[in-house]
């Protein structure tokens, strides 16, 4: 089980083998979701590992699984939806539009920037269009190495 808390946004996520656990400031509901798979109405198969999850929970979420969800895509009236994604949490983030997933990265990243990575974070944060990252690598560079 992965489990990922971020006090100071209000975010949970947690990934175990029944799937994925997201509690949010956009969250709909009360409490976390029950893993419960009769409640569950897709499955996420990401890298070979099947996901149970609520539509309208990733919809609310995200506006690339709410364009998916509300248009005429074929994965709208699908049960089990293939996606290829890769080990970054942060880059996945951004490719599927999780913004608040997106901004518990970014936060974790800023307190790991050092003379070793602030380079390559830089790097990282342009590609992915990160401004706030890459302001504050740019910052950090010319603060150590001006």
């Amino acid at each position: 089980m992965f489990l990922n808390r971020c006090p100071d946004d209000d975010i949970e996520i947690a990934l175990t083998s029944k799937g994925l656990k997201y509690k949010g400031k956009n969250e709909p509901y009360t409490n976390l979701m029950q893993l419960d798979e009769c409640t569950m109405d897709v499955s996420l198969v990401v890298n070979n590992q099947k996901l149970n999850a609520h539509k309208n929970v990733l919809a609310s979420n995200s506006v690339y699984f709410d364009r998916m969800f509300d248009s005429y895509f074929k994965e709208r009236l699908q049960d089990k939806i293939e996606i290829n994604i890769n080990d970054d949490l942060l880059t996945s983030s951004s490719i599927f539009l999780l913004d608040e997933v997106e901004t518990a990265c970014v936060n974790y990243i800023k307190n790991l920037i050092d003379a070793e990575n602030c380079i390559n974070m830089k790097d990282y944060a342009n590609a992915l269009g990160l401004n706030d990252l890459y302001y504050i690598c740019i910052s950090y560079i010319i603060k150590n190495f001006g």
